[in-house]
């Protein structure tokens, strides 16, 4: 613990305890212990980079302090209560120094609030979401420019629902974080950049880096699962496409039904009203679907004995969403290199 922290520390020993006093009046299980080692080994040693890069020592003080109480109080940091990837993400703010001695209440803040959500989320990756995080505050200290690239890099890390906003967002950032961002060294080329960007938004079963190649089609993905071995579905799903966007559902008209996004990042299912209309069993244009046997304009035909019997068939954004009797998973068919 450096002299600057320590002192600040003690020139707010007032407020500080004021706040844990009001804290525990609302969470009377609030230990104070907890707080201490939280305090000693998570807010001291980011709170002494920040300082050491130029921050104000009691605005970083006073920032980190409040934030790491508030979480503490909601079981999300601390010795016994915590949630792993959030600890981890604390433990690797000394590393984002200069940008987190500019605004450290907002970047400690979504940064833990990221790594929140995407812990929540079945499939996404919080550790690549984090390794890349910290790689993007060593390319910029603009907290807008960072927090956005943060935005884009949880898509590829696994929040599929987020890939509209964050091709928009990276069009936007400046070319060492977008290149980051999406998995690219830091120096790309924008040109190569620029074509990336393109073949993104063209196939979503594109990979940034990814060797060229004659393009086929294969199973890009086998998404859902059933529930009691963690996946989303107790019964075998069907699908359909309501307003250009994929949907699952169970138990016929009235039962469950999800939104599903999905591309080559990973896939997330959004719970949704149910009701509607059947699904069809048949592949819809421009995918025909016969005994296994799929084809589409521009491609190869292909063949996939797991598809001989389906119970419906749904495209969207060239990719063919199907479903089988005897399975919980759903089988995405799209254009992706060989």
């Amino acid at each position: 613990m450096s002299a600057s922290f320590k002192e600040a520390l003690l020139a707010q020993r007032e407020r500080v305890n004021a706040v844990f006093a009001q804290a525990r009046h609302f969470r009377p299980d609030l230990d104070g212990n907890a707080f201490g080692r939280v305090l000693l080994d998570l807010v001291a040693p980011a709170a002494d980079a920040a300082i050491d890069a130029g921050g104000d020592a009691d605005a970083v003080t006073g920032a980190l302090v409040a934030l790491s109480l508030d979480l503490l109080g909601h079981g999300v940091l601390g010795p016994e209560r915590n949630n792993r990837w959030v600890s981890a993400g604390w433990r690797a703010l000394p590393a984002m120094a200069p940008a987190l001695a500019r605004a450290p209440q907002r970047l400690a803040a979504a940064m833990s609030n990221a790594l929140i959500n995407l812990a929540q989320t079945s499939g996404a990756r919080p550790e690549q979401w984090l390794a890349g995080f910290v790689e993007l505050a060593r390319q910029t200290q603009d907290t807008d420019l960072l927090l956005r690239a943060g935005q884009a890099l949880a898509w590829r890390a696994g929040m599929a629902h987020f890939r509209t906003e964050a091709l928009s967002l990276l069009e936007g950032l400046p070319a060492p974080l977008a290149a980051v961002a999406l998995g690219l060294p830091p120096a790309t080329a924008p040109a190569t950049l620029r074509t990336t960007l393109e073949q993104l938004k063209f196939n979503r079963w594109f990979v940034p880096g990814q060797n060229g190649g004659a393009r086929r089609l294969r199973v890009v993905a086998r998404i859902g699962g059933f529930r009691g071995f963690g996946g989303v579905f107790l019964t075998p799903p069907t699908v359909d496409v309501v307003d250009g966007a994929l949907r699952a559902r169970i138990g016929g008209r009235d039962g469950e039904a999800w939104t599903v996004f999905a591309d080559a990042f990973g896939a997330t299912f959004h719970r949704q009203p149910s009701g509607g209309p059947p699904t069809a069993a048949s592949a819809p244009a421009p995918f025909s679907l016969n005994k296994g046997r799929i084809a589409v304009p521009g491609l190869p035909d292909a063949t996939f004995p797991a598809l001989l019997i389906t119970t419906s068939a749904a495209a969207f954004e060239g990719t063919l969403a199907v479903t089988t009797p005897l399975s919980h998973a759903i089988w995405l068919i799209g254009p992706a290199f060989a």
